[in-house]
């Protein structure tokens, strides 16, 4: 049974949308912790990584952020956004909407949009 994915990027004989396929595929048959374990690994042995595996930062909430989000729930900022984008003056069109799971799919996405297997990433 074809996946939403394979149905959506299939849709376009685009050359590019079927490299992408490729990768996506790739990358949802790895292992996904092997990553994590990965990261870990180099994390351990000093190199500066960004985790995002679990979803959880690995430093605490800096206080001017953690008053700016309190002061906004205090004054009753605790709605969702209109998600038109017209509040601030922007404009697009539907080809430049991407919609996603969150921002590791997004990331995710962009990096084999940009990096071929083999390539360095700093």
């Amino acid at each position: 049974m074809p996946t939403t994915l394979s149905i959506f990027l299939n849709r376009s004989s685009s050359s590019t949308r079927k490299l992408h396929f490729h990768r996506i595929s790739a990358a949802l048959r790895t292992e996904s912790s092997s990553g994590t374990v990965e990261a870990t690994a180099l994390a351990q042995a000093g190199v500066p990584v960004i985790r995002l595996a679990a979803g959880e930062l690995d430093f605490d909430t800096p206080a001017i952020i953690a008053e700016a989000g309190n002061s906004a729930i205090r004054e009753g900022y605790t709605r969702y956004t209109p998600n038109t984008g017209q509040e601030n003056r922007i404009s697009y069109t539907p080809d430049q909407i991407f919609v996603s799971n969150g921002a590791k799919q997004s990331i995710l996405q962009a990096v084999l949009a940009v990096c071929s297997l083999g390539d360095e990433v700093d």
